[in-house]
C-alpha cells in the first residue's frame, strides 16, 4: 500500500503534544466502552447501520454550472467516476461511503488517503485506518501523522489526505467521538445486555442456597456446589428434576420481573442511543407509539435533520479536498436525496399534477422522477388557459 511519498522537511515526534489523535475508550463502571463494544450493542449498530447504509446509497455525483443558471451532470470530469462508480481498485462507491461514514459515526474522524495523476487530478482515495491518525497544525495548516501496518509513520500534508469529522468542541482540528463522549449511556446499555445474557443461561432464575444440618468441610461445600451446578444451571438443564440427599434443601431466592425492571431499563438505553445519533424509533423496532402517518413524517424529519447535515459535512468536505481551486468555480459535488424525500404513492402524484397543470413539470419530467423512459412529445409544457400575465393586457385576456 502507497501511502504519503511526499514527507515533510520538519517532522515532529509521535510524543509531541501538539498532536491530537483520536481516544481510544471511555470508562464506564470500571469497563472499557470503546467503538467494538459500542458496536455490539444492537441499538448502537442499527444506528450506525442506517446512516452508513442510507448515505452510501444515494447517488453522489459531479456538477458543471451552466451561464444560464443551471446545471448539468459532468460526467466527462475525472473526478465523476471516482465518486460515482469506483474511488479506488478494491471498493465500490458505496463500500466506500459506507466504511467512511461508519468510522466518523464511530470515532468521530474518518480518514482517506487522496491519489493524483501527473497532471493533478484526482485518481484514487483509498481509506486509512481512523486510530492510526494524528492531527496537528503547523503555523496554521493541518498536518498528519500516519502510523503504516509495519509500524513505520509518515506524515503528509492536508492536500493528500481526505479528513471528514464530527461536530468538534474543542480545536476545531479533530472531531469528537459520540461513542465516547456517551460512553455512559452505551455502557449502561452494553451493561443491561450482559446482565440479561447471564440472566437467561440460568434459567431467568437467580441463585439460590444449599442447606443442611451436617458440618461440610470446605472442600464439600465446593464439591457440592460445582455437582449442583454442572447438573442444573444454563438452559439446556432447565427444569430438570433435582434429587437431594443427607438432608440437604434447597432453598430459592426470589426476584420478580418487577422488581428487576429489566425490559424498561433495555427500552430506555434503545430511546437514548436514537437520540444520540438522531434516528427515529420506529427504525430500531420500536413502533410502540406509531401510526402510519407520524412514521412517514418522522422518516421526513429522519432526512431533514440528521441525514442531510451529513451530507452537506460530506458534499463540502469532497469539494475542498478534490476539486482544485478552478475547478470549484465552474463543478460542485452534490448528493441527490429525491429518492429519500419522494413520499407515498398519493402524495407524490398529486404533486406531479400540480406541477403539471401550472406548467413547470412536463409528462417527461415526470416519468423522469418515477425512473420511467421518456415518451414522444412529453417534453411540452402547459399554460393555465385562465391566466394572463400582469402588465396590462386584461384587455386581452378577457377578450
Amino acid at each position: 500500500m502507497r501511502i504519503f511519498s511526499r514527507l515533510f522537511k520538519r517532522s515532529w515526534s509521535p510524543t509531541d503534544d501538539r498532536w491530537y489523535q483520536p481516544i481510544a475508550s471511555q470508562t464506564f463502571a470500571g469497563v472499557s466502552i470503546d467503538q467494538d463494544t459500542a458496536m455490539k450493542v444492537a441499538a448502537v449498530n442499527r444506528c450506525v447501520r442506517i446512516l452508513a447504509e442510507t448515505i452510501a446509497s444515494l447517488p453522489l455525483q459531479v456538477y458543471e454550472r451552466m451561464t444560464d443558471g443551471g446545471r448539468r451532470l459532468a460526467v466527462n470530469h475525472p473526478l465523476y467516476d471516482v465518486l460515482h462508480r469506483r474511488p479506488n481498485a478494491y471498493q465500490t462507491s458505496y463500500e466506500f461511503r459506507e466504511l467512511i461514514q461508519g468510522a466518523l459515526l464511530l470515532w468521530g474522524n474518518a480518514y482517506a488517503e487522496i491519489l493524483r495523476d501527473g497532471q493533478g487530478r484526482v485518481k484514487e482515495v483509498r481509506p486509512l485506518i481512523t486510530d492510526r491518525m494524528k492531527v496537528a497544525v503547523d503555523n496554521g495548516r493541518v498536518v498528519y501523522a500516519y502510523t503504516k501496518p509495519d509500524g513505520q509513520q509518515v506524515q503528509v500534508s492536508s492536500q493528500r489526505v481526505l479528513h471528514l469529522r464530527d461536530m468538534s468542541f474543542t480545536s476545531g482540528v479533530m472531531g469528537t467521538s459520540r461513542v465516547n463522549q456517551c460512553c455512559d449511556c452505551i455502557g449502561l446499555a452494553r451493561a443491561t445486555e450482559e446482565y440479561g445474557s447471564r440472566f437467561f443461561s440460568n434459567n431467568a432464575r437467580p441463585g439460590g442456597i444449599l442447606t443442611t444440618e451436617k458440618h461440610l468441610t470446605p472442600e464439600s461445600k465446593a464439591r457440592l456446589k460445582e455437582q449442583w451446578e454442572s447438573a442444573h444451571a444454563s438452559l439446556s438443564n432447565a427444569h430438570r428434576v433435582a434429587v437431594l440427599e443427607d438432608g440437604l434443601q434447597w432453598t430459592q431466592i426470589g426476584m420478580t420481573s418487577q422488581d428487576a425492571q429489566f425490559l424498561e431499563t433495555r427500552r430506555f438505553q434503545i430511546k437514548d442511543i436514537a437520540r444520540i445519533f438522531g434516528v427515529p424509533l420506529h427504525m430500531l423496532g420500536d413502533n410502540e407509539h406509531n401510526t402510519y402517518n407520524n412514521a412517514e413524517h418522522q422518516s421526513m424529519e429522519f432526512v431533514a435533520f440528521t441525514v442531510r447535515p451529513w451530507l452537506v459535512r460530506w458534499e463540502q468536505t469532497l469539494q475542498e479536498s478534490l476539486l482544485s481551486e478552478s475547478d470549484r468555480k465552474r463543478f460542485f459535488i452534490e448528493f441527490n436525496v429525491d429518492g429519500l424525500l419522494r413520499g407515498d404513492a398519493k402524495s407524490r402524484f398529486e404533486s406531479y399534477a400540480l406541477g403539471r397543470q401550472h406548467g413547470w413539470l412536463s409528462v417527461n419530467d415526470v416519468r423522469r422522477l418515477e425512473n420511467m423512459d421518456p415518451v414522444s412529445g412529453g417534453d411540452n409544457y402547459l399554460q393555465p388557459v385562465n391566466m394572463a400575465p400582469v402588465n396590462g393586457q386584461e384587455g386581452a385576456a378577457g377578450a
